[in-house]
Formats: C-alpha cells, sequence, structure tokens
C-alpha cells in the first residue's frame, strides 16, 4: 500500500564515538527543530516500510566535541570546508519478527549516509523505532563504521604519538510527527 505523509522533525540528534591510543571521544550534532516539513511517500508491505524522500540534512559545522581543538579536528576530517552537510537518506525500515510490541519495535533500517561529500548505503541492524502515539515517533539506530569507508583518513596528532583508530559507531535519534495526507 502507498501512502503519503507529512513528516516534521522535532528534534534531531546524530553522534559520532571513537577511540585514540590515548583515550575515547564522542561528537554530537543537535538540531532541536528542522522547520521545514518533509513530503515522504512509503510503500508498506508485511514488516517493511520503503520511503521516498525521507532525507534529512546536517551541518557539520554544528558539531560538538566538548573541547574547541576536537570540534575543529572534526570538522576538518569531514571536510566541512568543502561539504558542509552530512545526509542521512532513510531508504526502509524492516520490522524484525522477534519485537515484542507496538510501543518499541526492533528494526533495521536501510539508509544512504553522505559524509565529505561520499555517499554510501549502510544496513543498520541496531535499530528501534519507539512509537510515542499514533503519529508521534522516534527513530533509533547505531553502527559501527570505519571512516575510511567514506575515504576519510584517520587522522594523526603530535607526530603520529597520538592516532585515531579507524573504527568509530555512529548513531542517530530523529523524532518525528507523522500525518497522513
Amino acid at each position: 500500500m502507498r501512502s503519503e505523509h507529512v513528516v516534521s522533525v522535532m528534534s534531531s540528534e546524530i553522534m559520532i564515538q571513537g577511540e585514540t591510543n590515548v583515550n575515547k571521544f564522542g561528537c554530537t550534532l543537535y538540531n532541536p527543530k528542522i522547520s521545514d516539513p518533509l513530503l515522504v511517500h512509503s510503500t508498506w508491505s508485511n514488516f517493511s516500510i520503503q520511503f521516498d524522500k525521507l532525507e534529512l540534512t546536517y551541518e557539520v559545522r554544528h558539531f560538538d566535541c566538548g573541547m574547541a581543538a576536537m570540534t575543529d579536528d572534526l570538522r576538518e576530517i569531514l571536510k566541512a570546508d568543502n561539504y558542509p552537510n552530512l545526509i542521512l537518506k532513510i531508504n526502509q525500515i524492516n520490522v524484525r519478527r522477534d519485537s515484542e510490541g507496538f510501543e518499541k519495535l526492533k528494526v533495521s533500517a536501510d539508509v544512504d549516509v553522505t559524509i565529505g561529500g561520499v555517499k554510501r548505503n549502510m544496513l543498520i541492524h541496531q535499530a528501534y523505532v519507539i512509537n510515542h502515539s499514533a503519529t508521534d515517533l522516534t527513530l533509533h539506530g547505531e553502527q559501527p563504521l570505519r571512516m575510511t569507508y567514506f575515504e576519510i583518513e584517520p587522522p594523526t596528532k603530535f607526530w603520529g604519538t597520538v592516532r585515531v583508530y579507524d573504527q568509530i559507531k555512529i548513531a542517530f535519534d530523529i523524532r518525528m510527527f507523522v500525518e497522513t495526507k
């Protein structure tokens, strides 16, 4: 069944977590409200929902790592000057059959992520949808990935004595209000 929805993003957060040979780090990009509602088409079939035009754009300059130098480094390695946006496009959500209730559905999400001008498709296995009401929901997902997957060379500092490991984790929380058109 194909339907049309107006999706208003109430809040959205993307987190990047990683490690160096010295410590761990976490950077967050928080958009309290994305003002323009999205016109999204969806197609439902059994335990799967496919989306058209469910694409969110985040300004890389809004990432915050808690320390100015780390924040500047992150923006530099994400190539913010040339590619100011990180894009998350949600293509499909598959409800897992081991979900135990409607309030919190275990799902996997097929998404396209664009970082530093490089677009990659990923299947996020660790995801869920929290249904706050019939029209209010939160999509949460997290996935380990390698920076080199996005053609980003893990940085080094202080003449190579501090090295960022290639493996990072990206996570997102998107709270949406969905109206059927």
